[in-house]
């Protein structure tokens, strides 16, 4: 396992429309949810408008160095919820392969009424995640 050395948590590395995935904020090697979430909005949307982005930035600055995530979060929570349009999500929940296989049942039904393409995002859980690995595979062929 090789090791990498734990970079400065900055959110305006995320919120930059042009920046490569390298330039992502880590902290102890993992990302934080608010730049997860600007990432989100801008391969779904649109960039984060550009007061969002001095929200962010003013925010930031005034933590002084503290990690308050939700914080951040709420600013693009805020520009989330003005965004037009209705979205929606198919949920997958647990259950092992008996959730796997009712959730097959669940996408064919969608499919046959041409709304699979028709939700914005996926969530599962557990013996759901099987079932949603796999329609993730299957729409990137």
């Amino acid at each position: 396992m090789t090791h990498r050395p734990a970079r400065e948590n900055t959110i305006t590395d995320a919120t930059v429309p042009d920046s490569p995935p390298a330039a992502r904020s880590v902290s102890n090697d993992h990302l934080q949810l608010s730049d997860v979430l600007a990432e989100e909005y801008k391969a779904l949307y649109r960039p984060l408008s550009p007061g969002t982005v001095a929200r962010l930035k003013d925010t930031k600055a005034q933590q002084n160095g503290r990690s308050d995530d939700s914080a951040l979060c709420k600013i693009i929570y805020d520009e989330l919820h003005q965004y037009p349009g209705d979205r929606s999500a198919l949920c997958f929940s647990g259950g092992g392969i008996r959730s796997a296989t009712f959730n097959l049942g669940v996408i064919q039904a969608l499919a046959k009424l041409n709304l699979l393409d028709k939700f914005d995002y996926l969530s599962t859980v557990s013996g759901g995640g099987y079932i949603g690995a796999w329609l993730t595979a299957w729409i990137h062929r």
